[in-house]
């Protein structure tokens, strides 16, 4: 594991994979934060119209995936247009930082003498409802249920919005999906924090916790979502600019993608003993230091 606390932001480009798309998918694909957010608000007035009742919207993703300004860029949207809407943040139903501390003490154990550099743990099995504080979710879950219209439009934002009781609320879910290497760059950037806490950590304190929780529970609600083609919209939060797409068009790139040969990007990471021999092979930039390892496929 402790390869992964320094991987290389450098993006490989060699591992392009293309896949043949008709037109009309490949014009459904939509790129830029504002402009997503602009297709998004147009949606929800249209739906909104034609329905003649409150729209509930989830906004879910993997660790680190930056929901609130999407969510925000929404909203402004929404409200330049003269609808009012109610922003419920999933994390207020999270159990305390207390709570949270007692449940996690044995998976992450401290023993100096045995682990000094505290890069071991215990893999944590649940999901996301061993977080929730169960009389805040069933409140939640009671607002989203009313059947009151003055508040025609909400949107549930957070991780683990995406989570069942509250999904079959929705009229729409968007997923945001991160790679491994961004989140463990954001994390190390000071990007993101662990799931109910306050303050951000020290960074491997927080990648430790990510790798044997956050990033456990995540996964598991990412594969229940995606596997059953239960989100109306897929996004890529990667470094550069937001895509999105509806779930129609990403399993159809999915699909064709798992016909023919393709390959991963691959990650580089840093260590003691990186000299120039990966250099050499793959004809990285000078940008790249000390690369020790690289992986095209961690399974």
């Amino acid at each position: 594991m402790s390869f992964m606390f320094n991987p290389h932001p450098y993006d490989d480009k060699t591992a392009i994979n293309k896949v043949s798309l008709e037109a009309e998918d490949t014009a459904a694909v939509v790129s830029g934060a504002k402009e997503i957010a602009i297709d998004l608000a147009n949606e929800i007035i249209e739906q909104l119209t034609s329905k003649d009742k409150k729209y509930i919207v989830g906004i879910d993703g993997y660790m680190t995936s930056e929901i609130e300004p999407l969510s925000r860029l929404v909203i402004q949207k929404l409200k330049a247009e003269g609808y009012p809407v109610k922003l419920i943040s999933v994390s207020a139903i999270y159990k305390s930082s207390d709570e949270m501390e007692s449940l996690l003490q044995p998976y992450l154990q401290v023993d100096p003498a045995e682990d000094p550099a505290q890069l071991f743990g215990k893999l944590h099995k649940g999901d996301f409802s061993d977080i929730f504080d169960y009389d805040k979710l069933n409140n939640l879950k009671h607002i989203l249920e009313e059947k009151d219209f003055s508040e025609q439009i909400i949107i549930v934002e957070g991780y683990g919005s995406a989570y069942s009781s509250l999904r079959k609320n929705y009229d729409s879910l968007l997923y945001l999906d991160v790679i491994p290497k961004e989140a463990v760059l954001r994390i190390k950037n000071g990007r993101a924090k662990n799931l109910g806490d306050d303050k951000i950590r020290p960074y491997k304190e927080t990648l430790r916790r990510s790798y044997f929780f956050d990033f456990e529970i995540a996964v598991r609600l990412r594969a229940e979502i995606l596997n059953n083609s239960l989100e109306s919209y897929y996004l890529l939060n990667n470094s550069g600019d937001l895509q999105m797409m509806s779930a129609t068009v990403f399993n159809k790139i999915c699909s064709k993608l798992v016909k023919q040969p393709f390959r991963c990007k691959p990650v580089y990471c840093e260590g003691i003993w990186g000299g120039h021999y990966i250099d050499s092979l793959r004809n990285l930039p000078d940008t790249v230091k000390n690369c020790a390892w690289v992986f095209d496929l961690i399974p």
